[in-house]
């Protein structure tokens, strides 16, 4: 490719070119004056000419496109310079954005942390709220269930209570009293059990034990020791006190003992049930009671002592 010819090259062509021309101009003249024509100096001027001619032409485009790519050269420079100064202004513009997004977020973070703790102690104060009721809720569930378990046990018991029949201890040595009674109690719907000693009648007793009809005399003991004891250990069941022997002292000392009835022997069974039956549904005797003996010895012809209530 050649190379683009500078100002001062263009220059000595010129002036190169346009001394050929006049050389020949000069040649064509002095032939001209002299009349005689030198073919050869003609040829040669006009070949000068044309040289010359040729060579001014491709001078003048050499600096048009020159010119030309001088232009565009500046043209692409203003272009490039124009892209950067608009990146430029694009980035700054993006930076100062961005900048600005980043104040803004830094100023709701701010705002937050301090709204957070201004609501910190509010926040701590509910929590402690909540929990308490929470607390609070699960120790009433807690409750709930221990009442709920304790109406079911109590539904039980009352269930039990009502489908067993009453249970009746009796403690008579004499085999046959203790069958008569049976007989008779067993008759009214009561569940009996037979006891011919204390040691017996102390194996046998228990929570299910609704009456005791208790002989005076036992072969190893008085039936007063044993009613003694029953009051004692406060176990909630009434006591039939059946004596044979009517004294004011042994009277007395059944009272004393808090018998629930005392009957003298001989005994109608039926009136032993009359009796227990018109107490049920009432505790046993929670203390001694004073006892008229002369109304006692009034009535124990009819083998029913009445003993008075609080």
């Amino acid at each position: 490719m050649p190379m683009d010819p500078t100002p001062e090259s263009d220059f000595a062509k010129a002036v190169s070119l346009g001394g050929a021309l006049l050389g020949n101009i000069l040649a064509w003249l002095h032939s001209a004056t002299t009349g005689r024509i030198d073919y050869g100096a003609t040829a040669t001027g006009i070949t000068g000419i044309g040289l010359a001619v040729a060579g001014t032409i491709y001078t003048v485009a050499v600096s048009r496109a020159k010119a030309k790519r001088e232009a565009e050269r500046l043209e692409l420079e203003a272009e490039m310079a124009a892209r950067h100064a608009r990146l430029e202004i694009e980035a700054d513009a993006a930076s100062a954005k961005l900048k600005i997004e980043e104040a803004a977020e830094h100023a709701r973070i701010a705002m937050m942390i301090e709204r957070d703790q201004k609501l910190a102690p509010l926040l701590k104060t509910q929590m402690a709220e909540l929990n308490r009721r929470l607390a609070e809720a699960e120790q009433g569930r807690e409750d709930l269930r221990l009442l709920l378990t304790s109406i079911r046990n109590s539904q039980v018991e009352i269930k039990e209570k009502m489908t067993l029949k009453p249970r009746v201890l009796i403690v008579d040595d004499d085999a046959d009293t203790g069958a008569l009674f049976r007989r008779a109690l067993e008759a009214k719907g009561y569940d009996c059990a037979v006891a011919g000693t204390l040691s017996e009648a102390r194996a046998q007793l228990g929570p299910r034990t609704s009456w005791v009809v208790l002989d005076h005399v036992l072969p190893d003991g008085g039936g007063l020791d044993l009613l003694r004891e029953i009051r004692a250990a406060s176990m909630p069941c009434k006591v039939a006190f059946v004596t044979g022997v009517d004294s004011a002292s042994t009277l007395e000392a059944a009272d004393a003992a808090m018998a629930d009835i005392i009957m003298s022997k001989p005994i109608d069974p039926e009136k032993l049930v009359a009796q227990m039956r018109s107490l049920a549904g009432k505790s046993p005797r929670p203390h001694a009671s004073d006892v008229d003996i002369a109304q006692i010895r009034s009535v124990s012809d009819s083998g029913i002592i009445p003993i008075p209530k609080p």
